[in-house]
C-alpha cells in the first residue's frame, strides 16, 4: 500500500510540475495585433488567468485600440464571460482620443444594449466617467471583475476606481464582449474564436 501511495504522490507531483511549467511558459509568451503585445497570462487576485484572445478595433479603417480578454479556459461563449466570473480586459490604444470622446462612446455603445437598465446604471457610470482620462497612443485602459469585489478600472496599471454588481461588469464588458457589442467579428476574435 505504501508502494501505491508513493507513486500516486509522484504522478500527481508531476503532473503539478507540467501544469505550472505550462502556466509559467504561457505567461511568458506574448501575443500581438496592430503593434500591441499581450502576455499569454494575467493573474487577477492570485488567480491565474489565460489569454482567451485579441482583436484590433478599427474605425473608417483607423487603427482605434487593440483588445486582450483573459478568462479561465472554462469560460466559453458570450453568456459565460459576461457572467458573474473573473475576467480582466486591456485597451491599448493606437491614437489619442479626448475623454468626453471616450463617455461619448461608451455612452452610445451602452444605450445601444437593449439589455442595459441605463438608469440603475447611471450613478455608476458617472462615477466611472469622472475616472476616464484623455488617451495618446499606447495608453492603457483596463478593467477586471471579481465576483463579490465589481469592476475595477485601470490606466496604465494605476487603479482608478471600483464599482459594485453583476449588472454593471455584464453591461460595461458587454461594451466589448455582448451581442449587442462594438463589432461582432471583434468579440468574437477576443473570445478566441
Amino acid at each position: 500500500m505504501p508502494r501505491i501511495r508513493h507513486l500516486f504522490l509522484v504522478a500527481f507531483l508531476f503532473l503539478f510540475a507540467i501544469t505550472s511549467t505550462a502556466y509559467s511558459q504561457a505567461s511568458k509568451e506574448k501575443r500581438c495585433s496592430g503593434g500591441a503585445c499581450f502576455a499569454g497570462a494575467h493573474t487577477l487576485d492570485g488567480n491565474p488567468l489565460p489569454l482567451k484572445g485579441i482583436s484590433l478595433f478599427e474605425y473608417w479603417s483607423f487603427d482605434v485600440y487593440t483588445a486582450a480578454l483573459y478568462a479561465d479556459a472554462s469560460v466559453k461563449g458570450i453568456d459565460a464571460v459576461l457572467g458573474d466570473v473573473p475576467k480582466y480586459l486591456v485597451l491599448e490604444y493606437h491614437r489619442g482620443l479626448e475623454k468626453q470622446n471616450i463617455i461619448d462612446n461608451s455612452e452610445y455603445a451602452l444605450q445601444e444594449n437593449s439589455d442595459n437598465d441605463m438608469k440603475a446604471l447611471r450613478k455608476r457610470l458617472g462615477v466611472l466617467y469622472e475616472n476616464y482620462k484623455e488617451v495618446k497612443d499606447g495608453d492603457r485602459f483596463s478593467m477586471s471583475y471579481l465576483p463579490g469585489e465589481g469592476t475595477t478600472l485601470y490606466f496604465n496599471g494605476e487603479k482608478r476606481a471600483t464599482l459594485p454588481g453583476v449588472d454593471f461588469q455584464k453591461a460595461y464588458f458587454g461594451i466589448w464582449l455582448s451581442r449587442s457589442s462594438v463589432d461582432e467579428d471583434f468579440t468574437k476574435e477576443l473570445l478566441g474564436g
